[in-house]
C-alpha cells in the first residue's frame, strides 16, 4: 500500500513539474534565468516522476492476485492516518506550487495596479488550494467514521443473529433432553408425553428431524413382550404394564409413520418430486428408518417416502401395509415375520432383500410393485396367497428376482391356492408334503446353473 501512495505522489509531482515548466516557458521572457533553468531540468524531472509513479503502480498490480482485494486495501489504507496525512500534504504541495507560479505570473504584469491585483489573486487561489488539503482530510475522516459506523452496525447485527441462533439451539437442546428423559419414565403417560414433545421439536426444527426419527426407531427396537405372549401365571401388574407400553409404542408408530406419508400424492414418490422441508408441512422428506428387530403392530406407511429402511428381524403383528410407498435406497427385510396380511401394492423398491428366514403367515400382495434393482426372495416362506401380478423387475442384467429356495403353501382347508408368481417362476409340489411347494424356474427362463438346480431339488426336505 505504501508503494501505491508513493506512486500516486510521484505522478502528482510529475504533472506539477511539467505544468510549471510550461507555465514558465509561456509567461516568462526567454532570457530570464529561471526560464532557462526550467528548460534544463523541470521537464526531465517531471517525466522521471511520471515514469516512476507508473512503475510503482505496475509493481503493486503485478503483486496482487485479486483486484477486489486491492481495491478494498486501497480504500482502507487511504482512510488510515497515514493516507489522510499524505493526501493533505499533496494538496498543500499543489497549493504552494500554484501560489509560486501565479505570483511569478503576476510579477510580469506591466502595470503596477494589475501586478498588485494579480498578486492578491495569486495568494487567494494558492492559499485556497493549500487549505483544501484540510477540507480533503476532513472529508476522508468523515468517510472513515461512516464506514466504521456501518461496520459496527453490521457487527452488531451479526452478533445479534449469533446470539439468537445460540439461544434457539440451547432451547432446542433443553427441550430435546427433557423429552428424551421422559421416555425413561416408569409412567406410560409421561413416556407418551415425551413422544409428542419430541415430535414438536422436530416439526419446528428441520435439522433435528432425522435425530428424532432415530430416537423413535431406537425406542421401538427395545425388547418388548406383548400382553398376548405373557405366561398365564404372570402378575396382573405386569400385564397392565405391558398393555400400557403397547399403547406408548402404538403412539410412537403413529407419529413416525404420519410424517413419512405424503397422502396428497398419487402413487410412489420420486426423489426429484420431494417438496422442500418446511415447519408448516407434516411430511418429513428424506428420512431413513432402522426398525431391525422391532415389534410393530398394524404398521402402515401409505404413499410414503423412505430413503433407507431396515426391518431385519422385525415382527409385524397385525396388518403391514406399505402401499404406494417408495423405498428409494436399499431396504432390508431379512428374517422378518409378517403375522397377518402384508401389502406392498404399487410400492417402488430400489434394492429389496426379503431373503433369509422371512415368513409371510398371511397373504402377501406385491401387485404392481416396481423393483428397480435386484429383488431377493431366497428361502422365503409364503403361508398365504401370493400375488406378483403386474410386478415389474426392471434390472435385467442378472437373474431377477432371485427366489431360490422359496416355498409356499399349495392347499389350505383342502382348497388349492391360486398364486401369481413373477415371470419365469412356478410352484413345484414338494415330494412328501402335498400342502407346500418349492419355487422353481420355468423352462423358458434363463438356464439355471447346476448349483441352482441341486439346491431347488433339495428344498422339499426343509419344508415344515
Amino acid at each position: 500500500m505504501k508503494k501505491k501512495l508513493v506512486g500516486f505522489g510521484l505522478l502528482l509531482f510529475g504533472f506539477a513539474a511539467i505544468s510549471l515548466d510550461l507555465t514558465l516557458e509561456n509567461l516568462i521572457p526567454i532570457g530570464h534565468a529561471l526560464a532557462k533553468m526550467a528548460d534544463h531540468w523541470l521537464i526531465a524531472l517531471g517525466a522521471a516522476g511520471l515514469g516512476a509513479g507508473l512503475w510503482m503502480f505496475r509493481q503493486v498490480r503485478n503483486a496482487s492476485s485479486d483486484r477486489s482485494d486491492v481495491k478494498n486495501s486501497l480504500g482502507t489504507r487511504l482512510l488510515s492516518d497515514y493516507g489522510i496525512t499524505v493526501t493533505a500534504c499533496i494538496m498543500v504541495l499543489i497549493g504552494c506550487v500554484t501560489l509560486l507560479v501565479m505570483l511569478q505570473v503576476a510579477g510580469n504584469a506591466t502595470s503596477k495596479t494589475d501586478r498588485s491585483r494579480l498578486q492578491i489573486e495569486s495568494i487567494k487561489y494558492g492559499l485556497g488550494i493549500a487549505a483544501s488539503g484540510g477540507a480533503v482530510a476532513a472529508l476522508l475522516l468523515a468517510v472513515r467514521r461512516q464506514r466504521l459506523s456501518e461496520s459496527m452496525h453490521q457487527l452488531a447485527i451479526q452478533t445479534q443473529a449469533h446470539t439468537e441462533a445460540d439461544a434457539a439451539e440451547r432451547r432446542v437442546t433443553e427441550l430435546y433432553t427433557k423429552a428424551v428423559e421422559q421416555l425413561g419414565s416408569p409412567d406410560a403417560a409421561v413416556r407418551l408425553g415425551g413422544m409428542y414433545a419430541l415430535e414438536r421439536v422436530a416439526q419446528s426444527n428441520i435439522g433435528q428431524r432425522q435425530t428424532v426419527v432415530n430416537v423413535f426407531c431406537a425406542y421401538l427396537r427395545m425388547p418388548y413382550t406383548p400382553p398376548s405372549k405373557l405366561p398365564p401365571t404372570v402378575d396382573a401388574a405386569v400385564v397392565k404394564e405391558a398393555k400400557e407400553e403397547l399403547e406408548v409404542r402404538s403412539g410412537a408408530q403413529d407419529i413416525l409413520t404420519k410424517h413419512l406419508e405424503e397422502l396428497g400424492k398419487e402413487g410412489p414418490m420420486k426423489r426429484e418430486d420431494l417438496p422442500d422441508p418446511s415447519p408448516s408441512s407434516w411430511f418429513w422428506p428424506g428420512m431413513s428408518i432402522n426398525l431391525a428387530g422391532a415389534y410393530l403392530r398394524d404398521f402402515r406407511i401409505l404413499r410414503g417416502y423412505v430413503e433407507t429402511a431396515k426391518f431385519s428381524g422385525a415382527i409385524f403383528a397385525g396388518e403391514a401395509n406399505f402401499e404406494s410407498t417408495c423405498f428409494h435406497s436399499a431396504s432390508w427385510w431379512h428374517d422378518v415375520t409378517f403375522q397377518d396380511h402384508a401389502t406392498f401394492r404399487n410400492a417402488d423398491f430400489y434394492v429389496a432383500r426379503f431373503d433369509g428366514k422371512t415368513v409371510f403367515d398371511g397373504p402377501a400382495d406385491f401387485t404392481g410393485v416396481r423393483f428397480r434393482g435386484v429383488a431377493w426372495f431366497n428361502n422365503v416362506k409364503f403361508q398365504g396367497k401370493v400375488s406378483f401380478s403386474n410386478a415389474d423387475f426392471l434390472f435385467k442384467r442378472t437373474q431377477n428376482p432371485r427366489m431360490l429356495g422359496a416355498h409356499a403353501i399349495v392347499k389350505a382347508d383342502g382348497q388349492k391356492i391360486q398364486h401369481i408368481w413373477p415371470e419365469g417362476w412356478h410352484l413345484r409340489e414338494a415330494e412328501g408334503n402335498s400342502n407346500y411347494g418349492v419355487l422353481a424356474r420355468t423352462k423358458a427362463a434363463v438356464p439355471q446353473s447346476r448349483l441352482e438346480i441341486e439346491a431347488s431339488a433339495d428344498q422339499s426336505d426343509n419344508l415344515s
